[in-house]
């Protein structure tokens, strides 16, 4: 990986100078020149969580997803609580359509956080992916299970019954947005 067009010294920085100017990167949220120092870092120190994390967020920060990934699993391997890391792998595997890890990452997501937002939604997109909407439409049916947020479950709901063409089902849940929102977005 080339150093930054700004930085001719980062050919020959040390892993210290390395993480000092990807926290300085950082700082300026400059999430490229963040990861690319970080990275330099985690190759002198490969086994450190922190680094490894660090190197995650960043690239994730920057919208580098293909490079985020390897590190995304190297950090839900570390830790069973990995937040963002277990989330963009439930996306990963959706988008390769492979469902059935999908629902197993979305079920053994935390509980607390924006992981319990999202995981009963995750997981009902994975069931219909995988052919299964009466199970998607039960895993949203609550709208005011503790922690949801009912207007997000309703939308995920109607659009989940849309897709399995339960007409009904979908058509409730829309009005029931429509009608109790007091700004509707364009969306």
């Amino acid at each position: 990986e080339s150093a930054p067009a700004s930085d001719p010294a980062a050919r020959t920085m040390s892993p210290l100078g390395a993480y000092l100017a990807a926290r300085h990167a950082q700082q300026q949220h400059d999430y490229d020149a963040a990861a690319h120092y970080i990275s330099r870092a985690l190759g002198a120190d490969p086994g450190n969580s922190e680094l490894v994390r660090r190197a995650f967020l960043f690239r994730i920060g920057g919208g580098d997803i293909t490079e985020a990934l390897p590190l995304a699993t190297r950090i839900a391997d570390l830790d069973r609580h990995a937040g963002i890391a277990d989330l963009l792998l439930v996306l990963q595997a959706m988008k390769a359509k492979h469902y059935d890890e999908a629902l197993k990452r979305a079920q053994a997501l935390p509980k607390d956080g924006v992981e319990r937002l999202a995981a009963p939604i995750l997981a009902a997109w994975a069931e219909m992916g995988l052919g299964k909407p009466d199970a998607a439409l039960a895993l949203l049916s609550d709208t005011k299970a503790a922690g949801a947020i009912p207007e997000l479950t309703a939308f995920q709901l109607a659009l989940i019954a849309d897709r399995a063409d339960r007409i009904d089902i979908a058509a409730t849940n829309y009005e029931n947005l429509t009608r109790g929102a007091a700004h509707l977005t364009w969306r």
